[in-house]
């Protein structure tokens, strides 16, 4: 009688599951993958770093993240977010005027997600044997509100994305292409205004994703404020761009550190309005401050810092 053995495939690649989906045949899953590593980039907050490589990987044509790194740099990473966390719950105990408080949380916040996704990036690059790109680039080096979003903040959110949404309009697969459009190779510029369509549906995505976020937490919706955080980004985006554009027209150059401070300017006060201030209204950030800081004294009396 012959015996029949298990099969597990090889490679796997997510076209295989519906070929038409007009979001398919871009991102990490839709090229081969050994079993294992398929199944980490499907499950994990991780991407490859060779998708960060690719000039496809930011709106602007930059790089992202650059290239993967090292485990042992990766658990330094999670060892200084870590500290940066113990560091913003000793200075929570602070009356601290809000412009300071939201850049505090801002900070807790890349520290926070930046540990949640270190961790796999971590394991998945030690055990699976690929190159896994950093989540978040140096925000705080950031001289531009385009390069914040492309380049610097959350980068695996941004990845979905581009694959899901940018890049299926930018080739017409969501919204249909003109005769013209259609005519275009891969090499030929899509139009300003698909260009347009693309960024404003990435960040109505993203602005539904977080109102849906606020809803699980308290039961309803912002009201808008939270998810016009990011709508208010396009007209930002433009606005930077007429900006800067026309200043270059005229051989005005900006200095990079004026450039930095317009821009964490520009979000730390959109964030103080349409972010910060739905979650701080509704009690969300105060629940968080106590989580976190139940988390740190736990850590601090598991190592022998403090007394339980």
């Amino acid at each position: 009688m012959p015996s029949v053995a298990p099969v597990i495939p090889t490679s796997l690649t997510s076209a295989a599951l519906s070929p038409s989906s007009p979001s398919l045949g871009w991102g990490p899953l839709s090229r081969p993958w050994p079993f294992f590593q398929f199944a980490a980039l499907a499950l994990a907050p991780i991407i490859p770093a060779a998708d960060t490589q690719n000039p496809k990987a930011t709106h602007d044509g930059g790089s992202g993240a650059g290239a993967g790194e090292p485990p042992l740099h990766v658990l330094a990473r999670v060892v200084a977010k870590l500290s940066l966390i113990a560091g913003g719950v000793g200075l929570l105990q602070f009356k601290l005027p809000n412009a300071v408080l939201e850049m505090l949380y801002s900070l807790g916040l890349f520290a926070v997600l930046g540990l949640l996704m270190d961790g796999p990036a971590a394991l998945f690059t030690s055990l699976l044997g690929f190159q896994v790109a950093p989540h978040f680039d140096e925000p705080w080096r950031v001289d531009s509100v385009a390069s914040f979003w492309a380049k610097r903040w959350n980068l695996a959110a941004g990845s979905t994305l581009r694959d899901l949404l940018y890049d299926p309009i930018l080739e017409g697969r969501l919204i249909p292409a003109t005769r013209k459009a259609r005519g275009m190779t891969k090499q030929t510029s899509p139009s300003s205004s698909r260009r347009l369509a693309g960024m404003v549906a990435c960040f109505l995505g993203s602005a539904a994703m977080h109102e849906l976020q606020f809803w699980y937490f308290k039961g309803h919706w912002s009201g808008g404020r939270y998810g016009g955080f990011f709508l208010a980004q396009v007209p930002m985006l433009l606005g930077e761009r007429l900006l800067y554009g026309g200043l270059r027209r005229r051989g005005i150059t900006v200095p990079r550190l004026v450039r930095a401070a317009v821009t964490l300017a520009v979000l730390l006060w959109t964030s103080h309005h349409y972010f910060w201030a739905p979650l701080r209204e509704q009690g969300i950030m105060a629940v968080a401050e106590e989580a976190v800081t139940a988390r740190v004294l736990e850590a601090k009396a598991a190592f022998g810092f403090v007394k339980r």
